[in-house]
Parts: structure tokens; C-alpha cells; sequence
């Protein structure tokens, strides 16, 4: 079915059928869905600046979140934040203040539905020396971040939705796919990751199917436009929209949302310590595969 400019759909129809696999994957009341988004501009971030922010929302909420999202953006086929704030795509001829207007609602439903957010930032150029890039799925930026944001969730879903796992959605076909479905294969071989992380299952899955994902790409473009643009360059203000979206009371809602921006001494403890990990599970994997000793056919006849 393609999606023209104008035209509405039913509020559920494009996440029926996320809705049905959550089912799957989450089953019974429980749980929390969290959906992971990475953001970096090779264009425009020439600072390096990479990000991989992740939403997590209460099972309960995905469904009223769903409706409220196409009822908002449906007309528009979803909401892709380039295109929203260049007035591309969907949103081709958009004025200035009908995007503002969009966004500010967006916001709105995000605050609304969303249990805890976190975003992880880092320099490329800082990280790329420290990269343990001999263990397959840790050779990016991408899994760096992503490990982060997922130890993040896993802290704060076990503190205050405690014995709930977490069934963990990305983007299919999004220039970090590759990344991360070794990362994810390497997570599930990894107990002590996949225990810190909660971890109940993974998928893949594209953006008009699952539209909290559009949500994740709004909060990790928001992210990465301040640390590059706010943080750094001192170009502009924090954006309203996303003062909007982490304040309470005029400060960081600390209680819903963890940022971070790695960089220094805590990055290079990072990559110490998933070497570490992998010399372990190569040891591990070495001593079950090493045949147990027999002794030579001269010593079994002396």
C-alpha cells in the first residue's frame, strides 16, 4: 500500500501487525519494548559526533502511543525527522511553523507514553584507535553506543519495573543494520551482557511498521544536533523541542532520562573492559573445544 500526501489511514493499520508480533515476543501484560535509532551526518557532523538514542515504553503503552502517532502523522505517511524539518518527503511544501507545530506535538505524545529514555553520544575520531575491532561485532561506533544505551535500560527497567525483560527493536535496512545484527548476535552469546541488558529478544523491522521507531529517530536527531551544534560548536541554543522533551521544572528529568556523552578516561575503560569480555569468551570457547589429553602410544606402552 504506498501512502500519498492527504490521504488518512486508520490510526492502527500500519502497526497491526507490530502489534501481533509484540504479542509474540512480549507475551501476557508484561514487559517493556524498547527501540534503538543511531544518528550521524556524514555531511554535516564533520566534529564526528555519533549518537544511538533509545526509547523504552511499557508494553500497555505502545498501542495508545500507535494511535495517537498516526493520527498526527498518518496524512503525512509517518514522520522522518529530515524530512520534517527540510520539508522533504511526506512533508514536501510544509511551512516553517506547520513543522514546529508537528514536532511540538510529537512531543508531546512522547512525554506522554514513554517510560525512560537514553542517549549515548561519542567522537568517532576519539574512538576509532580504542575500537576492539578483533571482536566481531564491536568494530564501530555504532555497538559502542548501542552497548551503552542497552546497560543503561537494563539498570533502570530492573530498578523500577522490576522482573520485566526487554524486547529490543531496530531498523531494518538503515545504514547501521549490518552493525547491528553482529552486535546482537554477539549480545546473545554473552551472559553477563545479555543478563545487565535484560535482554528477552531482538528484532528487526522497518520504521512504517513499528512507529516508535520514528519517535527514537526524532529523540537521536534532537541529541545529536546538540551535542554538535550546542555542546561544542556553541553555534545555537539548546533546541526547544528538546528542552521540551528532557526537562521538568526547568532541569533534566534525571528520573526518565539518562545522557551521556563518552569521551576520555571512560572510553578507554569501556574498551578495556569489552576486551576483557571477549579474551574470556575466547578462552572459554578454547577450553571446550580442546579434546580432553590421552596420553602418547609410547607412554601407554611404557
Amino acid at each position: 500500500m504506498s501512502l500519498r500526501r492527504g490521504a488518512i489511514y486508520a490510526p492502527h493499520s500500519p502497526s497491526k501487525s507490530f502489534a501481533e508480533l509484540l504479542d509474540v515476543l512480549l507475551p501476557g501484560k508484561g514487559g517493556v519494548l524498547t527501540v534503538l535509532h543511531a544518528y550521524f551526518d556524514a555531511s554535516s557532523r564533520q566534529t564526528g559526533i555519533f549518537t544511538v538514542a533509545g526509547l523504552a515504553f511499557a508494553k500497555e503503552q505502545v498501542a495508545k502511543f500507535d494511535k495517537e502517532w498516526w493520527a498526527l502523522f498518518g496524512k503525512y505517511g509517518g514522520c522522518h525527522m529530515k524530512d520534517l524539518t527540510h520539508g522533504t518527503g511526506g512533508f514536501r511544501g510544509i511551512s516553517t511553523l506547520g513543522a514546529g507545530e508537528l514536532l511540538k506535538s510529537a512531543v508531546k505524545i512522547i512525554n506522554g507514553r514513554i517510560s525512560f529514555g537514553v542517549s549515548v553520544s561519542c567522537n568517532t575520531q576519539e574512538l576509532n584507535s580504542l575500537l576492539p575491532t578483533w571482536i566481531q561485532g564491536f568494530e564501530h561506533a555504532y555497538p559502542v553506543c548501542c552497548h551503552l544505551a542497552m546497560l543503561f535500560l537494563g539498570t533502570h527497567i530492573a530498578d523500577n519495573f522490576r522482573g520485566e525483560e526487554i524486547a529490543y527493536f531496530f531498523e531494518t535496512g538503515d545504514d547501521y543494520s549490518a552493525s547491528a545484527h553482529k552486535f546482537m548476535q554477539r549480545i546473545t552469546q554473552m551472559p553477563v551482557l545479555k543478563e545487565k541488558c535484560l535482554y528477552h529478544s531482538h528484532s528487526f523491522i522497518e520504521k512504517k511498521d513499528a512507529l516508535s521507531l520514528q519517535a527514537a529517530d526524532i529523540w537521536a536527531w534532537e541529541w545529536a544536533k546538540y551535542w554538535d551544534e550546542t555542546a561544542f560548536t556553541h553555534s545555537r541554543k539548546m533546541r526547544k523541542s528538546l528542552v521540551a522533551l528532557i526537562a521538568k521544572n526547568g532541569s533534566l528529568d534525571s528520573k526518565r532520562h539518562k545522557i551521556t556523552y563518552l569521551k576520555g578516561d571512560p572510553l578507554k575503560r569501556w574498551a578495556e573492559g569489552i576486551k576483557a569480555l571477549g579474551l574470556l569468551e575466547v578462552q572459554e570457547r578454547q577450553a571446550k573445544e580442546k579434546p580432553p589429553s590421552a596420553s602418547s602410544p609410547s607412554e601407554a606402552g611404557r
